[in-house]
């Protein structure tokens, strides 16, 4: 896989995935669903800048682990995003933010883990 199609699809997943999360960490913030929270112009901001900052130090994690593949990723980060939704219902809302971020780099460390054909290095000799 090219490099510059790795770079897109990384920071693509990173966004769509943290833009999400924001969403839901915004309208779940004092542990009970607001979605009227969505009708408020302002409520878009928020979560926008912070979702877009952690995706883009997320971004080279998620373009590292895609050099095993990106098949499992389209299986594997469905999976990932739920565990992280799921944390970030149940969990305490100080640790909201940082854990999932934590544990995002956690699942994306397994996820290259798990087998499949090596990337091929970027500097070629």
């Amino acid at each position: 896989m090219r490099v510059l199609t790795r770079m897109l699809i990384a920071v693509t997943l990173s966004w769509i995935y943290s833009m999400t999360l924001g969403f839901l960490f915004a309208i779940h913030w004092d542990r009970k669903f607001h979605f009227d929270v969505l009708l408020v112009p302002a409520a878009y901001i928020a979560p926008t800048v912070f979702s877009t900052i952690v995706a883009v130090f997320i971004a080279p994690i998620t373009y590292w682990s895609i050099g095993t593949g990106v098949r499992k990723h389209y299986i594997y980060g469905p999976v990932l995003w739920i565990l992280l939704a799921t944390y970030e219902i149940t969990a305490p809302s100080v640790y909201n933010l940082v854990g999932v971020v934590v544990l995002a780099v956690a699942g994306l460390s397994v996820l290259r883990m798990i087998s499949g054909p090596e990337a091929p290095p970027l500097i070629h000799h």
